[in-house]
Formats: structure tokens, C-alpha cells, sequence
């Protein structure tokens, strides 16, 4: 299953606990069909004043009992879903697309040519992971606002699986 834009800043990256049982449910046969036929469409702002769909949506003042009543704006830059009708049938599950490793070059090119926004990386042929260097690590303990002794245990815990051996356990 391809997931696309989640290099940009404009695209959703988190998906709701619904959703997501929802998704399970659906591939593991227990439930019949998703509510939707066509899941929303997110496209660039070209406006962030008038296509900025989070800023668009009013969601001050509703709770729980009344998150139904929210009205969400129809933009350009996020296409509703699209119920299931005659034109858009429920679909059966039959399995998630997988992406396979490819090792020829010019394989993988034809099946990306077509995306204009895919900006290629270089593969690593090792299946070693990437070390984290103390800087690195020392970003991370601060992006994650870690206290000290959280911080400690979580280089203890890398230095064990993921953190280069010259590391220094003591983050202050």
C-alpha cells in the first residue's frame, strides 16, 4: 500500500484509534466494508489563508456528545470521502500491496518514473542499521523533552541495539 506526502509538512501523519480498528477489522474479514468508498484526497494548499483545511474547520466550543454537529469545509486541498454507491462498490479485501526490496536499479526507476514527487535515496545493500552518533542521540533526547534519568535509560537501551559504542550514557 503506497503512502504518499508524508514528507510534507501539509499532509496528515497520524491516523485516528477508529480508523485504524476500522482498517484491522476490515482486513481481517471481521467487518464488511469501510464507511467510505473513495478515503479523502489531500492535495498542497496553494493558499494557506483560504485552502488551509485545520485552520478552516471551527472546532472551539464542541465536545463528545457534540463533535457531529462540526462543519468541515469542502476544499480544493482536501476532497471529502466519498460514500459507497452504485459508482463506488464495496470492495473485498484480498490483500495489502507489499513492497518488495529491489536490487536492479533500473527496475525500481520504471516503477517510480511515473511519481513526479519521489525523490530517490540510496539503498544501503547491508542489512546493518544506521548507528546513531552522540549528537544525534543528544537531539533526540531534546526533541523528546527527556528527563535525565529517562534520557539515560533510553541511551542505556539504544547503546545496546541501535547507539554507536562511543556514545557516552550520561546526557545532560
Amino acid at each position: 500500500m503506497r503512502l504518499g506526502d508524508q514528507d510534507k509538512t501539509w499532509a496528515p501523519h497520524t491516523v485516528c484509534r477508529s480508523c485504524v480498528e476500522n482498517l484491522r477489522q476490515w482486513t481481517k474479514g471481521i467487518r464488511k466494508s469501510l464507511s467510505f468508498g473513495i478515503p479523502m484526497i489531500w492535495r498542497e494548499p496553494q493558499n494557506h489563508i483560504s485552502e488551509c483545511y485545520f485552520c478552516m474547520a471551527n472546532i472551539s466550543g464542541f465536545n463528545a456528545k457534540t463533535k457531529s454537529l462540526i462543519k468541515y469545509p469542502n476544499l480544493h486541498s482536501a476532497i471529502r470521502p466519498v460514500p459507497h454507491s452504485i459508482d463506488v462498490p464495496v470492495p473485498k479485501f484480498t490483500n495489502l500491496d507489499v513492497i518488495s526490496e529491489i536490487d536492479d536499479c533500473e527496475t525500481r526507476d520504471s516503477l517510480i518514473r511515473e511519481d513526479e514527487d519521489f525523490i530517490p535515496c540510496v539503498l544501503s545493500r547491508s542489512n546493518s542499521p544506521q548507528l546513531f552518533n552522540q549528537s544525534e542521540l543528544n537531539d533526540l533526547v531534546r526533541d523528546l523533552d527527556l528527563p535525565k534519568e529517562s534520557a539515560e535509560l533510553l541511551g542505556s537501551r539504544l547503546k545496546k541495539k541501535l547507539a554507536s559504542p562511543r556514545n557516552k550514557i550520561l546526557l545532560i
